[in-house]
């Protein structure tokens, strides 16, 4: 009998960690998960309750405790720092690849946004010129030159923030596009990037 428990519980291990790591991350932000979960655990321990114990009043708890996770969002956050520039997330989503974050900083007449993965800037423009503030989208864009001068086109995985796929367009280049996540979508809006179709 034990054995069996053991064999139940292993499945379900199994289960819950495959439904995790490719459906719910992929599909929910990570605190959407976590309240998911701890409505359902308050909703078995209800049913425990209302059908067992005859406590009605449990069924209370959980109509209230569903209403306010349902109210629940996390706010993007704006920060002033102490130089004065305006720090504000313009977009963030939970994805495989870890909190994916817009972020704007403005100072004066100076605007400038940035693509964080997990706390790594990925890519960055002056919003004013739609430039990349960093050397390495520049370099990037010539590589494929450097490496194969007669080239008409090339393979792009990943969009990130967009700027390379735009520096090749400039130079004459196509390219066919491979996003790696949907939000990177939504990124490309959210950096304005016009080169990409």
């Amino acid at each position: 009998m034990v054995g069996i428990f053991y064999a139940i519980s292993t499945i379900g291990s199994f289960i819950g960690t495959v439904v995790t790591g490719y459906v719910l991350i992929a599909y929910f932000d990570v605190y959407k998960i976590f309240m998911a979960i701890g409505l359902l655990l308050v909703l078995t321990a209800s049913l425990y309750f209302v059908f067992f114990r005859k406590h009605y009043a449990a069924l209370t708890l959980l109509v209230v405790l569903t209403g306010a996770a349902c109210q629940y969002s996390e706010p993007l956050v704006t920060k002033v720092m102490q130089n004065g520039t305006t720090v504000s997330e313009v977009f963030r989503k939970e994805t495989f690849y870890g909190t994916v974050k817009v972020v704007d900083y403005r100072y004066g007449s100076m605007h400038a946004r940035e693509l964080v993965l997990d706390g790594q800037v990925q890519g960055g423009i002056d919003y004013r010129s739609n430039e990349s503030i960093y050397a390495y989208s520049y370099f990037l864009e010539i590589l494929p030159y450097l490496l194969q001068p007669q080239g008409k086109s090339c393979l792009v995985i990943g969009l990130g923030a967009g700027l390379f796929p735009c520096g090749t367009n400039d130079r004459g280049s196509g390219q066919t596009l491979s996003r790696s996540t949907p939000c990177c979508a939504h990124c490309r809006g959210v950096f304005r990037v016009q080169c990409i179709r």
